[in-house]
């Protein structure tokens, strides 16, 4: 069995996954197209490997998280919210697949509606937010020292 890392993929579930939320959900960039991921699926299922990690930027968030246990959940906390939201608003007649596929009559194919942004790594919408991501980093890996000092301290007491 081979476990593989998807990144965030460019698939209609963003079209009509169930939400709450005011603004049209997303996938958190960098994103990726779906063939990039299934061809790695694919090979994973047929060379035996039992990890694959897909992306450049999934790898390291996967040794950042075996090394510093907390920091992805920190990071997350701060800032993953508005990553997961663009800017427009959940259209009223949206299409939920919760209970019934949404796709029942017609086969929307597996894009979805994030194509102009799905350039991977090197995306310019995605490299255009590195600042703002290592700024939410640094906050992330200052909450996670504040709260390993906070166990430390508890355990001497």
């Amino acid at each position: 069995m081979s476990m593989v890392h998807l990144p965030a993929v460019n698939t209609p579930q963003f079209d009509w996954c169930q939400t709450a939320m005011s603004d049209h959900p997303m996938p958190v960039p960098p994103i990726y197209q779906p063939e990039i991921p299934a061809k790695f699926i694919v090979d994973a299922a047929l060379d035996g490997r039992r990890d694959k990690i897909i992306g450049s930027w999934n790898k390291m968030l996967v040794v950042v998280a075996n090394l510093f246990p907390g920091l992805g959940n920190q990071y997350a906390a701060i800032g993953a919210w508005e990553a997961q939201l663009t800017s427009q608003p959940v259209s009223p007649n949206r299409p939920v697949n919760l209970y019934e596929p949404a796709d029942r009559d017609v086969d929307h194919g597996a894009h979805g509606g994030f194509d102009d942004k799905a350039g991977g790594f090197m995306d310019p919408s995605f490299l255009k937010s590195l600042p703002n991501t290592a700024k939410i980093f640094c906050l992330a890996v200052a909450h996670t020292a504040r709260d390993k000092k906070m166990v430390r301290d508890n355990k001497k007491r």
